[in-house]
């Protein structure tokens, strides 16, 4: 079957649970299951499964809920370290609450920033794939005031060149063709 799935479902009081036993519980009734394991908190998991109808022993539960650092932090944490090692093939995260994690003296501004250091990538971006289309950001978690002043050229080139080193190695496409989208309609107005 291979190496499964790594699925941090998020905040445990937020709805990332309920949704990933959902989206669970979904692909279950289509016949469609998934090797998975969800890191998390257990407790969280039990009461969200139950809501939707999902039998969570049909996959594997790693109960992080005695960490020193927030579950969903620690979560995303081993989930990484398991990738590294080869356990689990990809990494599917959940809603994390940013502003309570700020509280707690977390110190990125959400899931991309934290996965580019967990992997020493100094410059991370967040991708979006849908079908046939990946959008990559050059900006994320700015207020939009502040948008165009970091949209430089410096961080366009780092998004594009990322954004065709992933085309290449992931996909294997060789020339892959980039678009790129600006602030206004023209994309050069002043």
């Amino acid at each position: 079957m291979g190496v499964p799935l790594a699925i941090t479902p998020g905040d445990p009081r937020g709805v990332g649970p309920e949704v990933t036993c959902k989206a669970l519980a979904l692909r279950s009734q289509r016949g469609q299951p998934v090797h998975a394991v969800l890191l998390g908190h257990r407790a969280a998991l039990v009461r969200a499964a139950e809501l939707v109808d999902f039998d969570l022993r049909s996959v594997d539960v790693i109960d992080l809920g005695d960490e020193d650092e927030p579950i969903e932090v620690a979560s995303i944490r081993a989930a990484v370290l398991g990738i590294q090692e080869g356990r689990f093939g990809a990494l599917v995260t959940g809603p994390i609450h940013k502003a309570r994690l700020a509280a707690r003296g977390f110190q990125y501004p959400g899931h991309t920033d934290f996965l580019g250091h967990l992997c020493g990538v100094e410059r991370p971006v967040m991708a979006f794939v849908g079908g046939s289309v990946r959008v990559v950001l050059v900006t994320v978690h700015l207020p939009l005031s502040q948008v165009a002043a970091a949209v430089t050229h410096e961080a366009v080139l780092d998004t594009i060149q990322a954004a065709n080193r992933a085309l290449q190695a992931q996909l294997g496409i060789e020339r892959p063709k980039l678009l790129v989208c600006g602030l206004n309609p023209h994309a050069g107005d002043v």
